[in-house]
């Protein structure tokens, strides 16, 4: 009986010690899958949702066909950068391969707003210009137009300069 009773003297607290190992090596395994083994937190979305846009607007451009959806794809791109203050020069480049691709008054927009929050105000000015001069002057039911958009946009950077 004495064998027993130093039997379960040692078993509850061996049970326990092994319950408290598992508890531990549970938790480190996913603190290991949150954070990642370069100690980047793989929970954060607000880094890899840019990322991941990114890639699938590359992967947007490498599947167009027609010059086109091309055009299109560059716009996309530019309109993404623009949006990043450090990448102002990529966004006006995406944005002029956009306007050779296809010339039209949405891409000379898209390379004026790259230009515009680049920094290069005669650029901007230029392109909005040219997308006017593209543009019909025909109003929408509102009044509007895309010419006057844009020669107000040219206009009011023109001004800001002065």
């Amino acid at each position: 009986m004495a064998l027993a009773d130093i039997n379960k003297k040692i078993l509850i607290p061996l049970v326990f010690v092994v319950l408290v190992l598992i508890g531990v090596a549970l938790w480190a395994w996913t603190y290991y899958q949150a954070v990642g083994p370069n100690g980047i937190d793989t929970n954060d979305t607000s880094a890899t949702s840019a990322q991941k846009e990114e890639k699938s607007l590359k992967a947007k451009l490498d599947t167009a066909s027609s010059s086109k959806d091309k055009a299109k794809a560059y716009s996309d791109l530019s309109n993404f950068y623009a949006n990043q203050p450090e990448a102002g020069d990529e966004s006006v480049s995406y944005a002029k391969k956009a306007v050779e691709q296809e010339p039209t008054a949405d891409t000379y927009a898209q390379l004026a707003f790259a230009a515009e929050q680049a920094g290069d105000v005669e650029q901007a000015i230029e392109a909005y210009e040219k997308a006017a001069s593209m543009s019909e002057k025909t109003a929408l039911d509102d009044g509007r137009s895309d010419y006057s958009y844009y020669m107000m946009q040219a206009r009011l950077l023109r001004e800001s300069q002065e």
